[in-house]
């Protein structure tokens, strides 16, 4: 988790697409401007669709306001699911959010155990339990 402090915004979400696919995910960078709200794009060979975002804060806490208009751009994207990273944290209100919608939250200490997750050996199916 350390290591993750000590990444720029531009490595940190290089590096959340190298776990993706790592994940068994097809992964397209969208990044940028005009990325409407997306900085990845996900596809798993079932064929869900999903996207990212990636919000590199050293500090503070990412709010439901961010996550309402995150579900926007899952629905404008025609995605079943969306992935919310950061390297800070979630409120509870965010937490409440996401649980009500297809919105997986994924912070520092959850990034680390998809790392793990994903180094390790590990059959199929758990991966996509571990996600979804």
């Amino acid at each position: 988790l350390a290591q993750l402090s000590s990444l720029t915004a531009e490595s940190f979400e290089e590096f959340v697409a190298e776990l993706f696919e790592m994940l068994d995910f097809e992964v397209e960078k969208v990044g940028g401007s005009g990325d409407e709200g997306a900085d990845l794009r996900l596809r798993r060979r079932d064929g869900l669709m999903a996207v990212v975002q990636c919000k590199y804060h050293k500090q503070g806490v990412v709010g439901s306001p961010v996550l309402q208009k995150f579900l926007g751009t899952i629905h404008h994207t025609r995605s079943q699911k969306g992935f919310f990273v950061t390297t800070s944290t979630f409120s509870l209100a965010a937490e409440k959010f996401a649980a009500e919608n297809p919105i997986e939250l994924l912070d520092g200490p959850r990034l680390v155990e998809l790392i793990h997750h994903a180094i390790g050996p590990k059959p199929k199916r758990e991966t996509e339990a571990l996600l979804f």
